[in-house]
C-alpha cells in the first residue's frame, strides 16, 4: 500500500510538473466559469435574457392563482409589462406542458394510438408498444407542478461544460502516458523494481483521481452557479413537471434525477478517459495520439449529423461510447433499442455496454503499455511463448500456424470482427407487409387451422363461407333495419369472403398430396429466398462474396509475396500437406462467415413469421410443389443453406488458381469477386 501510495504521488507530481498540466487545467477550469457567469449574468450567450429576469418574472407568477394564469399570460403580451417577454413565453411553455401531461400520460396508458388500416401490426411494434406501457404504468400525474424548472434544463443540457471536460480527460490521458515516451525514460521504468505493469496500474489510478477532481470540479460548479442564480428550491417535485420531460419514466424527485444524470454522466466519461488511456497506450507518441483521438470525435460528430433517429444505423448512433456525454437524450424521454428483436430501455443498455467496453480498454491499455523492450528480447520471449502455445494445442501445429498467419498476419480476424459489428449495427427486424384485408384474414384463418385436421379445417371453411353468404343475402334484403354499428360489424364480416375462397383453394391443393400438411407459405418463402422485399439475400450473398476474397487471397499469396515460394517444395511438412491446410482454413472461414450472415437471417424470419410443421412436406408449399414428397421442409432448409455454405468453400479454394496466375492482391480480388459473385446471385 504505501509503494502504491508512492507511486501515485510520484505520477501526479511528474504530471503536473514536468509537462506543466496544472496550468493548461487551470485555465480550462477558468474558460468554464467564464462560461458559467456569462451564461446567468448577460443574454450574449443562452437564452436572451438573464438568469435574474427569469427569477423575477417566475416570482411573479407564481403569486398568480392557478385559474387565472391564462389570464395573467394574455393580460401581459397586451401590455407594456416591466416583466422580460421572452422570460414569459419560455414560462408559459412550462405552465402548458403541466397541464398537458395529464392527458398525455393517459394516452400512452391506454395505448390510444391507432393501428394500420387493415388492423394488424409489425410483431416487434406489439412488443415495443407493450414494453413502453409497462415502463409508464407506475408513473401519476397527481405530483406534476408548475416550478419553473429552468435551472434544470441548464443543468442537465449539453453544452461548453462537457467539451471542456472532454478536452481535461484528453489532456490527462495525453500527459500521463506520453511522457516517457517522448522523454526518453521508457526504457528505464522496464528495469525499475515497480515494473512497467505497475507503473500502467498506477498512471491509470492517478488518471481517475484526477478524473474525479475534474469531474466535481466542473460539474459542482455548474449545478452550484446555476441553481444560486435561478434561486431553484423546488428539488422535491418530479422531473416531469420541468419543460421536455414529459417523456421520462424516472419516478423519484428532482434531487433523485440530478443524481442519477450525474452517475450516468460519470460513467461514461469514465469510459471516455478509457478510450483516451487506451488510444495513448496505443500510440504511445502525442501527436499520433491526437490524430486517433480527433478521428474517433469526429466519427461521433457524423453520427450525430447524418443520422437520423428514423435511419436503420440509429443503434450504432446510439450506443457509440461518445453518445454517453449527451446525457439529457438518455433521459429525456424513454428510448428503446431493438436487440435481436426485443425492445430495451436505452439507458440500461448504454450501462452495460459502457461497462463491459471499459473493463474492455482497462485491460487492453495495460496490456498495451510499455511495449517498448528490446527488439531481440521482445522476439525471443515471443517465440518462445508462440512454440510453447502450439505444443499444447492439440489439432495440427501447421494447421494452427496457417491459421494465425492468416488471421493475425493478415488481419483476417479485424475482417471477422468489422463483418460481426456491421452485422449488428445493421440488423433490423423484417416487417411482415400484409397488403390487402384479404391477406390479413387469410393470415389469421391459416394460424388458426394449420393445428387441425385437413377435414376439419375443410369444414370450418364451408361453415365460415356459408355464413357469410346467409349474411351477404340478409344484408341485401333487411340492410335498412340494422343500426350503423351492426351494419358495419356485418360488412367487416362479408370482406373475409375471399380469404375463405382462398382457403378452401388451398385445401384442395393439400388434398391432392397425402404428405402434405397445412403451413404458412409466406414464412417459408422468405426463408428460402422467395418474395424478399429489398433483396436482403443478395446483399448478404454479395458481401459473403466480398469477405471470402479477401480472406483467401492473402492466405494462397503470403508466402509467395515474402519471398517464400521455393523454400515450401523443401520443407519437411511438404506443400501438398500445406495445401490442405489451408483448405481447412478457408472451410473455418466460410463457417463463421456464414454463421454471421446466414444465421442472422434465419434468427430475422424465424422472429417475424410463424413456422410451423416444419417437418411437413416441401409440397406444401405450392411454389415448391415440383420437389418430391419425401423430402420435409427441414431437410430443404438443410440442402438450401449448405448449398450456401460449400458455394462458400468453393469460392475461397477457388480464388487459389486466380492468385496463381495473375500475382497481384487487387487485381485478383476484383477478378475473382466478379468471377464468383455473378453465379451466386442466381442462388436462390
Amino acid at each position: 500500500m504505501k509503494m502504491l501510495h508512492t507511486l501515485l504521488w510520484q505520477e501526479e507530481k511528474k504530471f503536473f510538473m514536468r509537462r506543466k498540466m496544472l496550468g493548461i487545467l487551470g485555465l480550462i477550469c477558468f474558460l468554464v466559469l467564464c462560461y458559467l457567469i456569462l451564461d446567468v449574468d448577460t443574454s450574449l450567450i443562452g437564452e436572451r435574457y438573464t438568469a435574474k429576469e427569469y427569477h423575477s418574472t417566475l416570482t411573479a407568477l407564481k403569486k398568480v392563482p392557478e385559474k387565472k394564469r391564462d389570464d395573467f399570460f394574455r393580460e401581459q403580451e397586451q401590455i407594456n409589462s416591466k416583466l422580460n417577454k421572452l422570460a414569459l413565453w419560455d414560462l408559459e411553455d412550462d405552465w402548458e406542458n403541466v397541464k398537458a401531461y395529464p392527458d398525455y400520460l393517459r394516452n400512452i396508458k391506454e395505448n390510444q394510438e391507432q393501428s394500420s388500416w387493415y388492423g394488424e401490426e409489425d410483431t416487434y411494434e406489439k412488443k415495443e408498444k407493450e414494453y413502453v406501457k409497462t415502463q409508464y404504468r407506475h408513473l401519476s400525474d397527481k405530483n406534476v407542478t408548475f416550478i419553473g424548472g429552468k435551472c434544470i434544463e441548464k443543468i442537465v443540457q449539453t453544452d461548453f461544460c462537457d467539451i471542456a471536460f472532454v478536452c481535461m480527460l484528453l489532456f490527462v490521458a495525453l500527459g500521463l502516458v506520453s511522457m516517457e515516451y517522448e522523454d526518453g525514460v521508457q526504457s528505464l521504468l522496464n528495469s525499475t523494481k515497480a515494473g512497467r505493469k505497475r507503473i500502467a496500474i498506477g498512471k491509470y489510478l492517478a488518471g481517475c483521481i484526477l478524473f474525479v477532481i475534474c469531474f466535481l470540479m466542473i460539474y459542482g460548479a455548474k449545478t452550484t452557479i446555476y441553481k444560486e442564480a435561478y434561486a431553484f428550491y423546488d428539488w422535491n417535485s418530479t422531473i416531469q413537471s420541468v419543460n421536455g420531460y414529459a417523456g421520462a419514466t424516472f419516478t423519484g424527485t428532482i434531487r433523485g434525477f440530478i443524481l442519477l444524470f450525474l452517475g450516468i454522466k460519470c460513467i461514461a466519461a469514465f469510459l471516455l478517459y478509457s478510450v483516451f488511456f487506451f488510444f495513448a497506450c496505443i500510440c504511445k507518441r502525442s501527436y499520433k495520439m491526437l490524430i486517433t483521438t480527433m478521428c474517433f470525435l469526429m466519427c461521433g460528430i457524423c453520427n450525430e449529423l447524418w443520422i437520423k433517429d428514423t435511419s436503420y444505423l440509429v443503434n450504432w448512433k446510439r450506443l457509440y461510447p461518445l453518445k454517453g456525454m449527451d446525457t439529457k437524450y438518455l433521459l429525456q424521454r424513454f428510448y428503446t433499442v431493438n436487440i435481436f428483436g426485443k425492445p430495451k430501455a436505452y439507458v440500461d443498455t448504454m450501462l452495460v455496454l459502457e461497462i463491459v467496453l471499459l473493463l474492455l480498454l482497462l485491460i487492453s491499455a495495460l496490456l498495451c503499455y510499455g511495449n517498448a523492450e528490446n527488439i531481440k528480447t521482445r522476439l525471443f520471449v515471443k517465440n518462445r511463448f508462440i512454440s510453447s502455445l502450439c505444443q499444447r494445442i492439440k489439432c495440427k501445429r501447421l494447421f494452427a500456424w496457417e491459421l494465425r498467419k492468416s488471421w493475425r498476419g493478415q488481419a483476417g480476424a479485424i475482417l471477422l470482427i468489422l463483418l460481426l459489428i456491421g452485422t449488428f449495427v445493421c440488423y433490423r427486424p423484417i416487417t411482415e407487409t400484409l397488403e390487402t384485408e384479404t391477406d390479413v384474414h387469410y393470415k389469421s384463418y391459416v394460424l388458426k387451422e394449420q393445428k387441425q385436421t385437413l377435414a376439419n379445417a375443410k369444414t370450418f371453411c364451408k361453415q365460415e363461407q356459408k355464413r357469410i353468404k346467409e349474411e351477404e343475402t340478409d344484408i341485401q334484403k333487411n340492410g335498412i333495419k340494422y343500426t350503423n354499428q351492426a351494419f358495419s360489424l356485418i360488412s367487416n364480416d362479408i370482406k373475409k369472403k375471399p380469404a375463405v375462397k382462398k382457403m378452401l383453394q388451398y385445401i384442395s391443393y393439400l388434398e391432392k398430396r397425402p404428405e402434405a400438411q397445412m403451413v404458412y407459405e409466406k414464412g417459408y418463402q422468405m426463408l428460402f429466398g422467395k418474395n424478399i422485399p429489398g433483396g436482403y439475400l443478395y446483399l448478404c450473398n454479395a458481401i459473403a462474396v466480398f469477405v471470402m476474397v479477401m480472406l483467401a487471397i492473402p492466405l494462397w499469396g503470403m508466402e509467395e509475396w515474402n519471398g517464400m515460394q521455393m523454400v515450401l517444395y523443401t520443407t519437411k511438412t511438404g506443400y501438398r500437406k500445406l495445401q490442405r491446410k489451408k483448405k481447412l482454413v478457408v472451410v473455418l472461414d466460410a463457417c463463421v462467415v456464414f454463421c454471421i450472415l446466414y444465421g442472422s437471417w434465419c434468427f430475422n424470419v424465424s422472429h417475424t413469421y410463424v413456422l410451423e410443421n416444419i417437418d411437413a412436406s416441401i409440397q406444401s408449399i405450392r411454389c415448391f410443389s415440383m420437389f418430391p414428397s419425401w423430402i420435409s421442409i427441414r431437410m430443404f432448409g438443410i440442402f438450401y443453406y449448405a448449398l450456401h455454405f460449400f458455394y462458400l468453400v468453393i469460392v475461397g479454394i477457388g480464388t487459389k488458381w486466380i492468385q496463381k496466375y495473375l500475382h497481384s492482391f487487387v487485381l485478383a480480388g476484383a477478378i475473382s469477386y466478379l468471377v464468383f459473385l455473378i453465379p451466386y446471385l442466381f442462388i436462390r
